[in-house]
């Protein structure tokens, strides 16, 4: 069966959101953020960790991901992953169905603790190096079953997508 939904995963800072929306432009798919879906529902990630935890987010995400499963009826989707959603066994589980892949994103811990550290963006996670390298060992062993690994480390979102795009068509054509 040809793909026509991949789901982007890794640990922060490894690309998600950008390396998405460059795959879904590439592809001429949907894109869908699975965070971006959290707060369109008016509720701010950072804020719901700081009120509620993370189990909370957690359980939050985990129903962003089922809508998300839910709306796209079929239609060719790139979605970008939260860095924790694979940390829930029924998270994984969803994301297993006919035409489906998961592509892990990754880079050295030293590249994403620079790249979280130079962004903007609100981070509920991002405390300090050693705590940051603990989660990302953690994390590392949700990933593992991805179907594929792909570098981010110093290249362009340009490259990685592409590079996918090419996964893509070498596994289409593995299956023909």
């Amino acid at each position: 069966m040809p793909l026509r939904v991949v789901f982007l995963t890794g640990f922060m800072g490894s690309g998600k959101t950008a390396v998405g929306r460059a795959l879904a432009q590439r592809l001429r798919w949907r894109f869908a953020d699975l965070d971006e879906s959290i707060e369109q529902q008016g509720r701010a990630v950072a804020a719901i960790f700081a009120v509620e935890g993370e189990a909370a987010f957690r359980r939050v995400e985990s129903l962003a991901l089922e809508r998300l499963l839910a709306s796209h009826a079929g239609e060719s989707l790139v979605a970008a992953l939260g860095g924790g959603t694979l940390g829930i066994k029924q998270n994984r589980a969803r994301l297993r169905f006919p035409g489906s892949t998961v592509i892990l994103l990754e880079a050295p811990a030293e590249v994403l603790w620079q790249r979280c550290r130079a962004q903007q963006s609100e981070r509920p996670l991002l405390k300090d190096e050693l705590s940051f390298r603990r989660l990302y060992a953690v994390r590392r062993t949700h990933y593992a079953g991805a179907d594929a690994v792909i570098e981010t480390g110093v290249r362009s979102v340009d490259q990685v997508a592409e590079e996918i795009e090419r996964w893509m068509l070498a596994r289409l054509s593995q299956q023909a």
